[in-house]
């Protein structure tokens, strides 16, 4: 099968394979029972029959997912029990002790939903998907056959494709149908609000059992042409019609900001007001209310701290600050701040001191999140000190 197991093989005097349940592009996902009864599925990168490119992919791809369900906790993700390696000649593999849940994915529906159960199954996805995207984590792959239900809860799963907010992904996931968010689809583009997209598509086939695609002008399969014009059918709850046209709106910035706004929506809650970022620099203040920003070099003067999209230029003859050298971010209600591999560098100065937020050139840095009257430094030398300044208020 292309992989380390086989029916019948024992790992760790605890498992025992019983049967494979399937086989997708990077892995194989078999049925073990452990001695106690307790029913998983285990994961496993495909590790042969592949290039040696592709076979280090996707153990890549599994690790990664190991290392993303870690961080999550919630009785709406798939739950990771235990991770273990093994090695097949020089090859060291991963597998992964995932829940086992035997309800199906709503893919396989065989009929519509009604608007009442429509309603439940949306809450239970956003219940889950508020916990990713708390986490500073974006899905990227939510589709109908990634809902999956143990008992009467359905649950996200497959997090291999999981990046963090605005990470700039090695490859873009497309799921053919309209599940992937125009944003993602074009430009690739890592936010919750593409998660949004794609969660509010599955309730559309929940509710339809049609391509959402079908719905919307200008989605042909897996491509955008021309303008997108949403046109989805009634629930004849006018709740859900409300919460899914906001979750298919077109221009992302008009979504949902992430799936805790989406459910605090469906539950009737109000949201809290977010706090807005103002940075002031060379004298101008630049206002943002959500998003994110990247702050990078111009030699164009009349683009001088000009905002185009999600960009902020800088004047710099001078070339000392990079074409992508920052940025400001908001995320899970904090204001944050990265370097986006510059050359020079970006600094934080607080109570006193100096932070350099650098990983080296090409390689964004850590996330840090900004506090009232912090001043970010766009260029910065320990002899020389800051080079560009700007001032943050929130």
């Amino acid at each position: 099968m292309s992989g380390l197991l086989e029916v019948g093989a024992v790992l760790g005097d605890k498992y025992v394979v019983k049967k494979l349940l399937g086989k997708g592009g990077m892995a194989i996902v078999w049925l073990a029972e452990r001695k106690d009864g307790l029913k998983v599925a285990v994961k496993e990168p495909i590790i042969s029959g592949e290039p040696e490119e592709k076979i280090k992919r996707n153990i890549q791809f599994v690790e990664h997912e190991g290392r993303i369900l870690e961080m999550l906790n919630s009785p709406y993700i798939c739950r990771l029990y235990d991770v273990k390696r093994g090695r097949v000649g020089a090859i060291s593999t991963i597998l992964l002790f995932l829940e086992y849940l035997d309800g199906g994915s709503l893919r396989e529906l065989r009929e519509p939903v009604d608007s009442n159960k429509l309603r439940d199954i949306a809450i239970q996805i956003f219940e889950g998907l508020a916990e990713v995207h708390k986490a500073g984590v974006v899905h990227r792959d939510v589709k109908p056959s990634n809902v999956m239900r143990g008992g009467d809860v359905y649950k996200l799963v497959d997090f291999g494709t999981a990046v963090y907010h605005f990470e700039k992904a090695t490859h873009i996931v497309v799921s053919p149908g309209g599940y992937t968010a125009p944003e993602q689809l074009t430009r690739g583009l890592s936010v919750p609000q593409a998660d949004v997209w794609s969660a509010g598509a599955t309730l559309v086939w929940a509710y339809t059992l049609k391509h959402p695609y079908k719905f919307i002008k200008g989605y042909d399969v897996d491509k955008i042409v021309g303008e997108l014009q949403v046109n989805i059918p009634s629930t004849y709850d006018d709740l859900m019609d409300k919460f899914l046209a906001r979750t298919l709106e077109p221009d992302y910035r008009k979504r949902f900001s992430d799936a805790v706004e989406a459910l605090n929506f469906l539950k009737g809650i109000a949201t809290k007001e977010k706090v807005g970022l103002k940075i002031r620099i060379k004298g101008t203040s630049i206002y943002m209310t959500g998003g994110r920003l990247i702050i990078g070099r111009t030699e164009d003067k009349a683009l001088d701290l000009k905002i185009e999209g999600e960009r902020l230029y800088i004047y710099d003859p001078q070339k000392y600050i990079s074409r992508e050298h920052a940025e400001i971010a908001e995320i899970g209600g904090r204001w944050v701040i990265r370097d986006s591999g510059s050359t020079n560098r970006t600094a934080i100065y607080r109570d006193g001191n100096w932070k350099v937020l650098w990983k080296g050139r090409g390689k964004p840095s850590q996330w840090e999140e900004l506090r009232d009257g912090d001043i970010i430094a766009f260029g910065y030398d320990d002899e020389k000190g800051a080079y560009i300044t700007a001032k943050v208020e929130l």
